[in-house]
């Protein structure tokens, strides 16, 4: 008589769990499909021309910091920084604060130094995403000093990181010499 006192239970339905995972899965792929749908209809004109619009930006902003790299005197060291801090970001901004820091207008006024510089190609622009982009530039600068008052003319080809910081506009975020050469006069 041990099967009678076995008390028969009613079996658990998952039938909640069921549905809540179905609704939740119906409402997933709806949210899919409008994004799928929303991407699918960027055509490659829009993307370029979202893209353009921000080249005219960039190239100014490369210019601009190009030019208080390579446009400075001892003197003017100070005003050039207050003009350059606004213009960076990340670890472009840390190493310029770094190196003014470590008194480079100090050294800068104790040789007498000075150079003055123009763009001679660029900046061209290429996009990494639509918040990074890539500016190559060729410059040239010619540097003077008390012991080399004739001075010396070098050739740079520069490569400038900018960010898009959204209301900030774009800054630069990295500035790397990929070549450097002496020039002749």
């Amino acid at each position: 008589m041990a099967d009678e006192e076995t008390e028969v239970r009613p079996s658990r339905r998952p039938f909640p769990w069921i549905a809540s995972a179905l609704v939740v899965a119906v409402a997933l792929a709806g949210v899919f499909a409008v994004l799928w749908r929303g991407a699918s209809d960027t055509t490659p004109e829009e993307v370029d021309d979202f893209l353009s619009s921000s080249a005219g930006e960039i190239e100014d902003v490369t210019n601009e910091v190009v030019d208080l790299l390579i446009n400075y005197d001892s003197e003017s060291l100070e005003e050039r920084s207050e003009s350059i801090l606004p213009l960076a970001t990340g670890s472009f901004r840390q190493e310029y604060e770094r190196l003014v820091g470590e008194g480079l207008g100090e050294a800068l006024e104790e040789a007498g130094a000075s150079s003055e510089g123009e763009v001679v190609d660029g900046p061209e622009v290429s996009f990494v995403s639509s918040s990074e982009a890539h500016a190559v530039v060729r410059t040239r600068q010619r540097t003077q000093s008390r012991q080399n008052p004739d001075g010396v003319t070098f050739l740079y080809v520069m490569r400038i990181t900018l960010l898009d910081m959204g209301d900030g506009g774009w800054k630069a975020d990295d500035v790397e010499i990929l070549s450097r050469e002496t020039a002749a006069g």
